[in-house]
């Protein structure tokens, strides 16, 4: 079923919503429950309440609950300051990749961030990726590199003629760019709202196939990574990598969904906003420092 025919349940972050149990489905309701229980608390009809009550304390964004419909979860905020929060947060605010952006609505500000993540591969791509030397070794009819004796003379014994032969191979096909070509993978299975952004996800994730490897990635590997004259511009990119794989819907993995699926832990923006803020604001004398945790 499309995205646009789903009839979405919307709740407003940390506000009770009272739903009649006519008007709800006790399958879509033990769905919340069962899948989505530590963000979302269910309380379900009884002799004296008539309705069920769901209630998001910290958590905004949208999650799948059925193939007919969609949760919604709408911040306390607005959500341009949450894109301001985001742009501290990932480290996004020093290269302005992203320009002046109007959003109308939570899963908008999800689907723009992918649509200009794309695009900003698309244009490193015109530009030409990022490549380096990587370590291999292989076995070869003629010398390249240096030979591994010990190697060589062990495959002689089983009659091979070639050489184990290390060497450096100057290639794309690194973590930056691995990076990048899993953040695609996993947005390109979903269904966008706005098909301009599904296109642009699926254009970039086609333009780096042929000749970077998918292999899984995790936020983690977006961090603490070092960028030079020659990479820069990965800077921001590897932030809304990181941006998606930390808050896609839990399963991704399993199987297709019909539509965007993510969760903004807002306790946690807030915090590591802060925290960033004072280390650009307060004096130099004053030491700030962080909660190593994930964020």
């Amino acid at each position: 079923m499309a995205f646009l025919s789903m009839n979405p349940i919307e709740l407003e972050e940390g506000e009770a919503k009272e739903i009649p149990r006519q008007e709800m489905q006790e399958g879509i309701a033990r769905i919340i429950y069962e899948n989505y229980g530590s963000q979302i608390s269910v309380d379900f009809p009884t002799m004296v309440k008539d309705r069920y009550t769901l209630k998001s304390q910290i958590y905004v964004g949208q999650i799948p609950i059925s193939d007919e419909c969609r949760l919604i979860i709408n911040p306390k905020v607005s959500i341009s300051n949450i894109f301001q929060m985001l742009e501290y947060a990932y480290d996004l605010r020093p290269y302005k990749p992203l320009g002046i952006i109007e959003f109308a609505a939570i899963d908008d500000l999800f689907e723009t961030l992918a649509q200009k993540l794309a695009q900003l591969i698309l244009n490193r791509v015109r530009k030409g990726l990022y490549r380096g030397y990587l370590q291999e070794q292989d076995y070869l009819p003629y010398v390249r590199g240096r030979i591994n004796i010990a190697k060589t003379l062990q495959s002689m014994t089983y009659g091979s003629v070639n050489l184990c032969c290390e060497f450096e191979e100057h290639t794309a096909d690194l973590d930056d760019n691995r990076i990048l070509t899993w953040t695609l993978y996993c947005l390109r299975l979903l269904q966008f709202k706005h098909s301009e952004a599904q296109q642009y996800v699926r254009k970039a994730y086609r333009a780096l196939i042929g000749s970077i490897t998918v292999e899984p990635k995790n936020a983690l590997d977006c961090i603490g990574r070092i960028y030079h004259r020659l990479n820069y511009d990965y800077r921001p990119m590897h932030g809304l990598c990181r941006f998606f794989l930390e808050h896609l819907g839990p399963g991704l993995e399993s199987g297709k969904y019909e539509f965007l699926p993510f969760l903004l832990h807002m306790p946690n923006l807030y915090e590591v906003f802060v925290a960033t803020w004072l280390k650009e604001h307060v004096p130099p004398y004053i030491n700030v420092e962080t909660q190593k945790k994930n964020f």
